[in-house]
């Protein structure tokens, strides 16, 4: 038994098991994809078209330029949050001046929750296939704060169930700082992935300054 409580100051899986859900017997396209039969060679050669996917970014609105939509925020820090335009008078620039705003709070969280049917990955075919999920964010901290940075990233079953996370620690850097992790080999049963980020609790002021955040599922071109 593992405990996936947030630092921000909910918590969020407390208390729960990892553990992989067996994958279930189905179909799609008139394949049998049960464990005993759905193969990779068996899923690109008998549907390649529709198995090839784009590269996306399946997090929303992550420089902050519709405010906080999409986005939920623990309720201790609902009223810390806030929108900066870039670039400020402290720290460095931002390495793609394409980037215009970032999010900021003293103390706490926001996260997101991806669908991944939702979002077009039917639930064989990640279980077969189990595709790369790399995870990146970038951060910044102020000088005149004592600032901790954090971010907490699970795969979750289709029972909201932890199988496997991301938890990096505490983290601190005046220059933007980008943060990567890709989840490789985690099993069957990945039906949602939940994505948070935000100021530790110290017990002292503190800040952290988060853009331009990712999720990408990255995998093989199946066309060839």
């Amino acid at each position: 038994m593992i405990s996936l409580c947030s630092v921000a100051g909910y918590a969020l899986y407390g208390g729960i098991s990892l553990s992989h859900r067996p994958c279930g017997r189905g179909s799609l396209n008139g394949m049998d994809l049960s464990p005993s039969t759905a193969t990779e060679s068996h899923l690109i050669g008998s549907c390649s078209t529709y198995f090839i996917r784009k590269r996306g970014i399946y997090l929303k609105n992550i420089h902050g330029q519709e405010g906080f939509n999409y986005w939920e925020i623990s309720t201790m820090s609902m009223h810390m949050w806030k929108i900066e335009i870039l670039p400020r008078d402290y720290g460095q620039p931002f390495p793609d001046d394409k980037v215009k705003e970032c999010f900021f709070v003293p103390n706490g969280g926001k996260r997101q929750v991806i669908d991944l049917e939702k979002e077009g990955y039917p639930e064989q075919w990640m279980d077969v296939m189990q595709p790369d999920i790399i995870v990146r964010d970038w951060y910044s901290t102020k000088p005149n704060f004592t600032s901790t940075y954090f971010a907490h990233v699970v795969l979750l079953s289709k029972k909201k169930e932890a199988i496997q996370d991301f938890l990096p620690g505490l983290q601190s850097d005046l220059k933007w700082t980008q943060i990567e992790y890709r989840f490789r080999h985690y099993g069957p049963g990945v039906r949602y992935i939940h994505f948070e980020h935000g100021a530790g609790d110290m017990g002292r002021p503190k800040g952290a300054r988060v853009t331009n955040s990712s999720i990408t599922i990255e995998p093989e071109d199946l066309s060839t």
